[in-house]
């Protein structure tokens, strides 16, 4: 298939750009496995992987979601997709991306990664809150208030590694949790 995918694309030597008239083809073939090929590409284009954000087959989104090239407010729509591995890949890849904006990007997009920051960690499946603290758990440069409600969260699999771990948490905040939570994994945890 990815012969095929190549020379749709035009790519038929190494290195060649994608050619956005085929890449607009195939985000609207039949073909899932066409549609997942160029969803996985780091040189698609972002109006091309927010189109492929909202596709049909779950794979197709998974991989969307994992593309380090999807933009930002394509994200936005997977951090509510139905699919909870959707979710969780796009919080791996959010949660990675977050703290490597420079100053520029984190004025251009940081409102709309924090948006989908927010929207992960309330999450209504623990797991995917649980994928983003790890993902966060040692990230500096990131919302506070985003680290503290994971911190607080009920589900010990996700306030736990940001209890460890995170250098964003301040010793008064943690007396506090320290205070307020009889449960031993979450002294633990802190300790």
């Amino acid at each position: 298939m990815s012969g095929l995918f190549a020379r749709l694309a035009g790519r038929g030597s190494r290195g060649a750009k994608l050619d956005y008239d085929k890449a607009k083809e195939l985000a609207s073939a039949q073909s899932p496995e066409a549609r997942r090929e160029l969803a996985g590409r780091a040189d698609a284009q972002p109006e091309i992987l927010y189109f492929l954000a909202e596709d049909s087959d779950v794979d197709v989104r998974r991989t969307v979601a994992g593309n380090q090239a999807t933009p930002p407010h394509a994200g936005v729509r997977l951090a509510t997709d139905d699919d909870i591995e959707v979710r969780c890949t796009l919080a791996q890849q959010i949660g990675r991306l977050a703290p490597e904006l420079d100053d520029a990007a984190r004025e251009k997009v940081g409102a709309i990664v924090n948006e989908v920051l927010d929207i992960l960690a309330q999450d209504q499946v623990a797991r995917v809150r649980a994928v983003l603290s790890e993902t966060l758990k040692e990230t500096e440069n990131v919302p506070a208030d985003l680290i503290r409600r994971l911190a607080n969260d009920a589900a010990i699999e996700v306030a736990s590694p940001v209890l460890e771990f995170s250098p964003v948490l301040d010793d008064e905040f943690l007396r506090e949790i320290i205070q307020n939570s009889p449960a031993s994994e979450i002294l633990s945890s802190i300790s």
